[in-house]
């Protein structure tokens, strides 16, 4: 049986934070991380390739979780997105 597995894209400001998760991610085979960002602007250019989800924090430069989410809204993306911050 072929075994599929989720296309992640993982954008954050700390990139420490992002090679952890990304790290985290490569131990499950269930998740393929293909690419990683720190900033807005080139989740949004990378996430034109094929992703399944996309995990962003919240406050990103350049292009904020709000503006990401508005960007792929008005794009018709059908990428799911997780969106976590450390602010209340």
């Amino acid at each position: 049986s072929t075994k599929t597995c989720l296309n992640i894209i993982i954008a954050d400001k700390n990139s420490l934070l992002v090679k952890n998760l990304a790290e985290m991610f490569k131990q499950d085979d269930r998740f393929d991380v293909r690419a990683t960002a720190t900033d807005g602007e080139l989740f949004l250019k990378l996430v034109e390739e094929f992703f399944d989800v996309g995990i962003i924090g919240w406050k990103i430069p350049f292009s904020d979780g709000h503006r990401v989410l508005t960007n792929l809204r008005e794009r018709g993306s059908s990428i799911r997105v997780v969106v976590y911050s450390g602010a209340d």
